[in-house]
């Protein structure tokens, strides 16, 4: 089949996808675990849209990067990758108007579902009909927000979707799952304790606790999220510039980390910054342009020097 018509049907680039499906499949198989469902996002293509993001075509991987400042249309992307899942993410915005994408994937056969939004209407077309509705290739799972939006427990809850009770849940699974810098997870009074290594006090995660610290919460906790949603579902974990809220020494920590555990799900950053040499291997970069007058942003190893000295 492969060999018919010159193997114009079954490109290099799909039957790779394909091996690394079933290979994915035999080694959940060996270990007596049921496998993860197949699919996964091979590439993003834009057709317009605003700043550095028209006429783009991202080919994903397992770990992707993209890297650029500010109005060149990191967040744009990353909005767009949520829509299929989560509609509001691109519902209202100013800058669709004129929007047209592409988000291809395979489960294993090839997949793609168009984006439009003329006059700035969203519109959504599967398998070659326009639908208002359709039925999501993959759940997005976005960390992003606000010093005034995560400000307890229930917040995160909410920016995760999940109710509070299934986030307490989930929360308690971070030190096993994660292995990161929550490594105690309690409870008073309905409140969850987080203890984080290397930080002093325990966290109480209510109006009091430290911007920062619940950022940290937020992200290993959309980490072991992406991980059980695996088992059931393809997932893209979407993580929107993590630098803007911790230190370059906790990014620096998170790419390792990120790196390690997203083995059954996807993950793309956008970010300021550009990945540290040592933490490249596996993730796939691309990099936005800067528009004039604004300068460049440094990279973590950078970042990391200047607070040093």
């Amino acid at each position: 089949m492969v060999d018919t018509n010159n193997g114009d049907a079954f490109p290099a680039k799909l039957l790779i996808q394909w091996r690394s499906i079933h290979e994915s499949f035999l080694h959940q198989e060996m270990r007596g675990i049921a496998p993860p469902p197949v699919g996964l996002i091979t590439e993003v293509a834009v057709r317009g849209g605003p700043g550095d993001l028209a006429s783009r075509k991202l080919s994903l991987s397992m770990l992707n990067l993209v890297q650029g400042a500010n109005e060149t249309g990191k967040s744009m992307l990353l909005d767009l990758l949520a829509s299929p899942d989560a509609p509001h993410y691109l519902s209202g915005r100013r800058w669709i108007d004129g929007l047209s994408a592409e988000i291809r994937w395979f489960d294993p056969n090839p997949r793609t579902l168009h984006l439009e939004a003329p006059a700035g209407q969203m519109r959504l077309i599967s398998e070659d009909r326009s639908t208002p509705v359709v039925s999501a290739p993959y759940r997005a799972i976005v960390v992003r927000g606000s010093q005034t939006s995560l400000r307890s427990h229930r917040d995160l809850a909410r920016e995760l979707g999940l109710s509070e009770q299934l986030f307490i849940e989930v929360l308690a699974q971070v030190p096993q799952r994660v292995r990161g810098l929550v490594i105690e997870v309690t409870q008073q009074d309905s409140v969850p304790i987080v203890r984080l290594d290397g930080l002093p006090g325990p966290l109480r995660c209510d109006e009091s606790a430290s911007f920062g610290r619940m950022w940290i919460v937020f992200l290993e906790c959309a980490i072991a999220l992406a991980q059980m949603c695996s088992d059931r579902e393809s997932t893209l974990l979407l993580i929107d510039e993590p630098e803007a809220y911790l230190h370059p020494q906790i990014v620096y920590r998170l790419f390792h980390l990120l790196g390690e555990r997203t083995s059954r799900f996807q993950t793309l950053v956008v970010s300021h910054a550009a990945l540290p040499a040592d933490v490249r291997r596996g993730w796939s970069e691309f990099e936005f342009k800067r528009r004039p007058g604004i300068s460049e942003s440094s990279s973590l190893h950078s970042q990391f020097s200047d607070r040093a000295r």
